[in-house]
């Protein structure tokens, strides 16, 4: 059976999807740090600790949990259908001969 869509298209969105998370990779680890820090303050309560380990350990896993979430996207698109897609559009941009 054909698919119905356009499984190029797929992989491009996670592609574009994928770059802009790796753009906030650094802006994370910024974020980390200041945390970090914040949790240095002399006499903050255990609770505010705790929600400070919390997020860091958030903020350390989000990368790697979106980065298992492209991959799983990627894995579940089948390589032949993008093949054919590519190849159905390459024959599309070429201007028919009669």
């Amino acid at each position: 059976m054909a698919l119905k869509w356009n499984a190029l298209r797929v992989i491009e969105a996670v592609d574009a999807a994928e770059k802009h998370i790796k753009a906030i990779a650094e802006p994370l680890k910024c974020a980390e740090e200041v945390i970090k820090e914040a949790s240095q303050i002399p006499n903050l309560p255990q609770y505010i600790e705790q929600r400070f380990r919390t997020l860091i350990d958030q903020i350390q896993q989000t990368p790697r949990v979106l980065q298992n979430r492209i991959d799983s996207i990627r894995g579940d698109v089948p390589k032949e259908a993008v093949e054919s897609d590519k190849r159905i559009e390459a024959q599309g941009s070429r201007p028919t001969m009669l």
